[in-house]
């Protein structure tokens, strides 16, 4: 009577232990059953493709060594799948199993098996994970109606027929970065979204070899961007004081060589004084450090400095209408068209005209001042 009770105990903690293990460790059993899907792609890669697919030596080792798990696995993947049924028989040894402890004991193993011989189970991760990663460059660049390789030079960088990924019928520019750049221009012009294109295709073209241009050069640069920053509620933090840091972060990281800054319209979050108080000194800073930078503006008092090469983007009115060219111009901006934007979009025409009247007499008291 004891043995039976001594038994029952024995039983009853092992289902315990069992349904414990079970409900702790799920997403392992998870991911040895994905690595058995990984492993059995690689297996059909090495039977039918062709030769240049194929992987090394090494890694066809390490495929052979692995044959063992993967038969292991498909164990625990089978009783997995069986689990789930509402077969009398499966929750019969669903029982079975939860007494003896031998999924336990199976994923034990298995793991074992697994830290004893990381090197092939990483051989083959790696394989099948750079393959996946082919297919996928190769596929985006189908989806493209142009790209080209990047060549990689020392110094600089140099795009022509460039374009933003994202743009499906975009405006190309050819552009040449020297050390550092400032763009000017008119509301929706292009700016933004030039910048944002150089930056992507320096990441594209150090990542996947692929740049959205005709051609592209430029030295291996690390890119930090100050761009469509917003303020934070849950943090406290505004929208300047969010700026402000991001700027901290790129002079602490202005010393270094090999570094490209992307800067969107510059502390643009504070007061006109203030901003361009503090812009000047911030681009000077820049300026006289080895970092590559490109600065968008509104602010042609910042155009002054001879360490920033000048170019922008402008836009015309024709027939009530404006019309951008999207084109980076070499040169500063000399003309606004935020007052005309608002008469573009239906605003009342008196808020345009006492726009207009109220810049004027800014631009008078402003000679006044100087004289």
């Amino acid at each position: 009577m004891i043995g039976f009770a001594g038994l029952a105990c024995v039983v009853a903690i092992n289902f315990i232990v069992y349904s414990y293990t079970k409900q702790k460790f799920d997403i392992y059993f998870k991911s040895v059953i994905m690595f058995k899907r990984v492993y059995d792609c690689a297996t059909n890669i090495c039977k039918k493709m062709p030769e240049g697919f194929k992987p090394d030596d090494q890694t066809k080792t390490a495929i052979k060594k692995l044959s063992k798990l993967s038969r292991l696995i498909f164990y625990v993947e089978s009783r997995s799948r069986s689990a789930l049924s509402s077969d009398i028989s499966a929750l019969l040894m669903e029982y079975i199993q939860g007494v003896f402890l031998i999924d336990v004991s199976f994923f034990n193993y298995i793991m074992k098996v697994i830290d004893n011989d990381r090197t092939s189970v990483m051989l083959v991760l790696d394989y099948v994970g750079d393959i996946d990663a082919e297919i996928s460059i190769a596929s985006y660049r189908k989806s493209l109606t142009k790209w080209c390789r990047p060549e990689f030079i020392e110094h600089g960088i140099m795009v022509k027929g460039v374009a933003h990924p994202l743009i499906e019928d975009p405006v190309t520019n050819d552009w040449e970065l020297t050390d550092r750049a400032m763009i000017t221009g008119s509301n929706a012009s292009g700016k933004s979204t030039f910048m944002k294109c150089i930056a992507m295709n320096v990441i594209l073209a150090q990542t996947i070899n692929t740049c959205i241009a005709e051609e592209m050069y430029l030295e291996p640069l690390e890119v930090v961007t100050c761009m469509a920053l917003r303020d934070d509620v849950t943090t406290g933090e505004s929208y300047y004081l969010r700026e402000a840091k991001c700027i901290k972060r790129m002079l602490d990281r202005a010393q270094s060589d090999s570094v490209l800054f992307v800067i969107d319209e510059i502390l643009k979050g504070t007061n006109t004084t203030e901003r361009i108080a503090a812009s000047k000194a911030i681009l000077e800073y820049i300026g006289n450090t080895k970092a590559y930078a490109i600065v968008a503006t509104h602010d042609n008092e910042l155009t002054s400095n001879n360490s920033y090469r000048q170019f922008y983007f402008g836009s015309s009115i024709e027939n009530d209408n404006i019309i951008f060219d999207y084109r980076i111009h070499e040169g500063i901006n000399t003309r606004s068209n935020a007052i005309a934007l608002l008469a573009f979009l239906g605003y009342p025409a008196s808020i345009v005209e006492k726009a207009k009247v109220n810049i004027n007499e800014n631009r008078r008291n402003s000679r006044a001042n100087r004289a």
